[in-house]
């Protein structure tokens, strides 16, 4: 993780994701559709996209941008 310049798990996550094409950020999550039994317990990198399936596969945590 520290030889890809990632300071935490956090941070080494959020780089496994593409960079938001609006505003460049690495900040993206991968949107989970469906209704989670604990939503507590996921990780800042994935987004809860509600029960209905859409074409968006990510989004940005900075911008809200979904693509």
């Amino acid at each position: 993780m520290q030889a890809d310049g990632c300071r935490s798990f956090v941070d080494f996550r959020f780089a496994q994701n593409p960079e938001c094409p609006r505003c460049g950020s690495q900040r993206t999550q991968s949107i989970q559709y469906g209704m989670p039994a604990d939503p507590g317990s996921w990780g800042p990198w994935l987004h809860i996209g509600g029960c209905c399936p859409c074409e968006e596969k990510w989004r940005c945590s900075v911008c809200d941008h979904e693509w």
